[in-house]
Order: C-alpha cells, then sequence, then structure tokens
C-alpha cells in the first residue's frame, strides 16, 4: 500500500471509513466491538497492542469484517521516539517492527506514530533526526503493504505549514500524517523548546476560534497527505479534551466539507473518554451521540444526523 497522489486523491470518492478507537472500550471483544459499529453505521476500529494480545484469536476470525483497520503504536515511556538518547531509537525501532509485523498480520492497515521531541532543543536541531527515523518506519509498514500517518503533535507536524514541510521531506510513498482534530490547544501551551508557556487565548472564546483555523489550515497544507483521522471534541471553559464529537470547541462542518472537497477515503477514528452508565459501569453514551451526529457526514446520510443510532 502506498499513498495516493494527490491528483488521484482529489478526484478519488468521498468514503470515509467511521470508526472506534477500541483502547476507550477495552472490556468490549471483536464481536462485541463489530456489532456495535454496525449499529452506528461504522466499519473501522483501531487496535493498540493490550488489546490486538488480548483478543487476537477473536479478531482473526472477524478481522475481514471490518472495512480498516488501525494501530496506535504506543508512544509513552520506554516507547517514546527522540528521547534524550539517541540511541534508544533503535531500541523503539526494533520493538515497533515486532508490533506492525503482529498487527500486520492481523489486517491492519494504518498505523499511527507520534514523533517526541528531544527536551531542552529547538525544532532545527531534531529535524534531521525526525525525518531519519519516520523515513525508517515507511521501510517498515511498506514492507507489509501498510501506510504509517504521523500524528499532529509537538513538535514536528503541530501546525500545517510545518507538517508539510516535513512530509514533503520525509518524502516516503508509506509516510502520512493521522490527523487528530482535538491536538492543537496543546501547541498554545508550549514554546518553540516543548516547554510550557501557556498562550493569552488558552482556554479563551478567542482561543476557540484559533484552534478551529489550525484544523482547517492543517487540512489545506496537509490535507492530501492525510490517511488517518482521529476526532474528538474538547470541552469550553477548561478545554478537556476526547470529548463526544457532536458538542464542543471544535466545529466539524468545514472540516468534513473540506474532506468531501478532497475525495477523502480512508478511516475516521472516534477517540473519546467513555461516558459512565448510571451504575458507573462504562457505557456507550457519549459513542452514540457522537456516532449521531457522524451519520450527517457519510457518503450516503447528508443531512440526515437527527436520524436515530
Amino acid at each position: 500500500m502506498a499513498l495516493v497522489p494527490a491528483e488521484r486523491r482529489e478526484a478519488a470518492m468521498y468514503d470515509p471509513k467511521f470508526g472506534l478507537a477500541a483502547g476507550y472500550r477495552g472490556d468490549v471483544s471483536p464481536r462485541g466491538m463489530l456489532a456495535k459499529l454496525r449499529e452506528f453505521g461504522f466499519t473501522a476500529l483501531e487496535l493498540n497492542p493490550g488489546y490486538l494480545d488480548e483478543h487476537r484469536d477473536e479478531l482473526a476470525e472477524v478481522a475481514g469484517e471490518f472495512a480498516w483497520l488501525t494501530f496506535h503504536l504506543p508512544h509513552s515511556g520506554e516507547n517514546g521516539v527522540l528521547a534524550e538518547d539517541a540511541a534508544a531509537d533503535d531500541t523503539v525501532f526494533e520493538r515497533y517492527a515486532e508490533l506492525v509485523a503482529g498487527a500486520a498480520s492481523a489486517g491492519v492497515r494504518t498505523f499511527v506514530l507520534h514523533l517526541k521531541n528531544r527536551g531542552g532543543q529547538l525544532l532545527e536541531e531534531y529535524w534531521d533526526r525526525s525525518v531519519g527515523f519516520a523515513r525508517r518506519m515507511g521501510d517498515l509498514v511498506a514492507s507489509h503493504g501498510a501506510v504509517v500517518g504521523i500524528e499532529n503533535c509537538y513538535p514536528v507536524v503541530r501546525y500545517g505549514p510545518v507538517a508539510r514541510r516535513f512530509l514533503g521531506e520525509v518524502d516516503h510513498p508509506a509516510v502520512g500524517l493521522t490527523l487528530d482534530t482535538g491536538h492543537f490547544w496543546s501547541a498554545l501551551c508550549e514554546d518553540e523548546y516543548g516547554r510550557h508557556l501557556e498562550d493569552p487565548v488558552f482556554r479563551t472564546p478567542e482561543g476557540e476560534g484559533v484552534l478551529n483555523e489550525r484544523l482547517m489550515e492543517m487540512v489545506r497544507e496537509a490535507g492530501e497527505r492525510i490517511v488517518d483521522i482521529h476526532i474528538h471534541n474538547i470541552r469550553p471553559g477548561d478545554w478537556y479534551d476526547h470529548q463526544p464529537v457532536d458538542s464542543g470547541v471544535m466545529e466539524y462542518e468545514p472540516f468534513f466539507s473540506a474532506l468531501e472537497d478532497r475525495g477523502y477515503d480512508g478511516p475516521v477514528i472516534v477517540e473519546i473518554r467513555g461516558t459512565p452508565d448510571a451504575d458507573g459501569a462504562p457505557g456507550w453514551s457519549g459513542f452514540e451521540s457522537s456516532a449521531r451526529y457522524l451519520r450527517g457526514f457519510m457518503p450516503r446520510r447528508k443531512g440526515e444526523r437527527d436520524a436515530p443510532v
């Protein structure tokens, strides 16, 4: 698998594969997830290492019934890329190689990668190192017939122009962008070194406009490189993220209009914190309201946003 050239992507049929991140309901089996996806009108599922390990056998039995499987590579602790010790990158890469092989054998077609900055350095100081690691990942996933999307977060792909420059320099047919629609707030809390710096518009109505502008800027600058989308919303006031998609700071009508214009046909994964039921047990209400909202952006369901889930 390789990224579709820009001229072909723009001419492609708009057909996003909406889905859920299994990590937010890790207690639900693949068959249970498949049933919920069908109830929502969804077709994709994002896996993580823990979920795949626990449900590998059952997933193998039903993997063909999902339109798309994605896999979120771990990125915290010992799995952090671009740590203080550059030699650690090789160790992380070897671990990723094992995870990619296992996930690809389960039917995964798209991988999600976070690149972290090296603390206390400017972007230009670790730019080449980031580009090199991304290319290595491209070679790795391409050998399994898949692609990898670098998720937009500090530092190298946080804003549209930087993402376009970075992906252009990587210049690998299996390396694209995982666009997380709610990540732009974090860049308002960090300076060019990745250290805490709270922007004056942080958690303000003016700032809400900035977040939506940044989202659309990313689509304009790097839209042809998008291979995966994570979608959630941000709560007004405290900007608490990974909230149900249907309400919050982010406004998604212009976003999906731009995706439709570009003929986007990849996964759109709902990444929200599970909403507990009245008895405190993990519930589905946040996913249900998100699905109801997103139905209005499905190719054959435009204008039917109030249809029951």
